[in-house]
Formats: C-alpha cells, sequence, structure tokens
C-alpha cells in the first residue's frame, strides 16, 4: 500500500446488483488495493464445471454445498488476513475482525434490476424476471449465511459504512469511504 491506512483491507458486501464492483475499482485505483471477488471466484468454478452453461450459474451456487460454502469463504479469509485487498464477499464482514474496514452497499431492487438488465445472463428476460432472481438470489444468500455463520449479512451492525447506492452518486459513495479508510495514497 502506498500509505498507512486505517485499516488493513475493506470488505464490501451488499445485495446482488447494490454497487460493490463499482466502488471496489475506484478504491482499487485510488490506494493501489487489489480485489478479489468471491462471486467471480463462484463463476470461475461453474464455467470450469459447466463450460456449456447447461446449468444456471444460480442453480449451481443454490446447490452448492456447506463444504463448497466454507472453502470460498476460507480462501476469502487468507486473502483478507494478509491485507492490502478489497474483498467483494457477502459474508467475510461476518467473520473478520475490526482491522478491516466492513462496508454494505443496498439499493432498491427495481433499480438492482435495472443495474443489471443488459448483462448476457439476464438477456431474454423482462425486469420482473429479473428482479425475481436477485430476489431469491438475496433469500438464498441469507439462508446460507444464517447457516453457516448464524448471522444475516444484511445486518447493519456488522459494517462500519451502510450505505445505499441509489441515493448517492458513485463519487459520493468513494468520499464516505474515503473518510472512513483514511489518507489517499500518494
Amino acid at each position: 500500500m502506498g500509505s498507512m491506512l486505517l485499516y488493513k483491507s475493506v470488505i464490501l458486501s451488499g445485495t446482488p446488483a447494490s454497487g460493490k464492483s463499482a466502488l471496489a475499482k475506484l478504491i482499487e485505483q485510488e490506494y493501489g488495493l487489489e480485489i478479489h471477488s468471491i462471486g467471480k471466484l463462484w463463476r470461475q468454478k461453474w464455467a470450469k464445471l459447466y463450460p456449456n452453461r447447461n446449468i444456471p450459474f444460480e442453480d449451481f451456487w443454490r446447490g452448492s454445498s456447506r463444504k463448497d460454502n466454507m472453502e470460498m469463504d476460507r480462501l476469502a479469509k487468507e486473502l483478507i488476513e494478509k491485507g492490502g485487498v478489497i474483498a467483494d464477499s457477502r459474508y467475510a464482514a461476518i467473520y473478520s475482525d475490526d482491522k478491516c474496514l466492513k462496508i454494505f452497499l443496498d439499493a432498491d431492487l427495481k433499480l438492482r434490476a435495472r443495474r443489471v438488465s443488459g448483462r448476457q445472463e439476464y438477456s431474454g428476460k423482462t425486469m420482473e424476471e429479473i428482479e425475481g432472481i436477485l430476489e431469491k438470489r438475496e433469500e438464498d444468500e441469507c439462508v446460507i449465511g444464517k447457516d453457516l455463520f448464524g448471522k444475516d449479512y444484511r445486518d447493519s451492525s456488522i459494517y462500519h459504512i451502510v450505505l445505499n447506492t441509489g441515493l448517492l452518486s458513485i463519487d459520493q459513495e468513494f468520499e464516505i469511504v474515503s473518510a472512513g479508510l483514511g489518507k489517499k495514497r500518494v
């Protein structure tokens, strides 16, 4: 890291399509922290197992075992503990210490559906179908989080910063996070 920050790593959690990736990119650019997306690791695993995409990602993920989930979270924890990373993860804030800046992002479901409507995986789906997929995924993630860690990842008491990305510009989000992180990189 280019300067001493108040936290060793940043954990970005939030509802599906709440803007975690966009915010992570800004933090990465400004602070030189490396982004690690647990969702991306899951998608890579899915693509390797199902190269023809004959099983939708949501079905693959929903059918993942407790052991698979614990392994992904073990990998995330190792990365976070090293420091200097931005972890895009639903559950990392639950099991990480307070040496990490824990941020939760949320936005209205309709807005989140609009944000992802252009992605290939939602091609040919109506806005209502996309909303249903996002809503189901959020519910499934809550069930898994409660099973693995005994907590709902949406519980605001877990986080240092909670942002409604539907009410803020990305620049406003970044300014709030920057204030929480401390010094900017030089």
